[in-house]
């Protein structure tokens, strides 16, 4: 991702990571399963480690106050489905599957994940 750190996630808030989710989601749902060559994201969700299924951005467009997804996740053979906002998710969580999302979404319009953020939430 360029010349920046992935150790540099703490650049931008919560919300922030949610919106960018939000903007590179725009509506649709995404299957993780489907894209081997990503690493799938997890998160803490009542504390266990959860592995992210699906991720659906369920607020309006161009709403830049919603900053909540429904997210499928999974651990084991359990699956549970979600609501997050940037209140009960983790900075770092929200980081993790903005990162995910991105390189699975990259059209090649931004050099990075940083320059995308700087261009599109900054």
């Amino acid at each position: 991702m360029g010349n920046r750190s992935l150790e540099e996630w703490e650049e931008y808030d919560t919300i922030s990571y949610l919106a960018a989710i939000h903007m590179l989601l725009d509506g649709k749902e995404l299957n993780f399963y489907e894209h081997d060559d990503i690493e799938q994201p997890g998160i803490m969700v009542d504390n266990e480690y959860w592995q992210v299924y699906k991720i659906r951005a369920t607020g309006e467009e161009s709403e830049w106050g919603v900053d909540w997804d429904t997210i499928r996740l999974v651990i084991r053979l359990t699956e549970k489905e979600v609501t997050l906002s940037s209140e009960t998710i983790s900075q770092k969580d929200a980081f993790e599957i903005l990162r995910a999302i991105y390189e699975i979404t990259d059209s090649g319009e931004y050099e990075d994940l940083w320059q995308f953020l700087g261009y599109e939430i900054s």
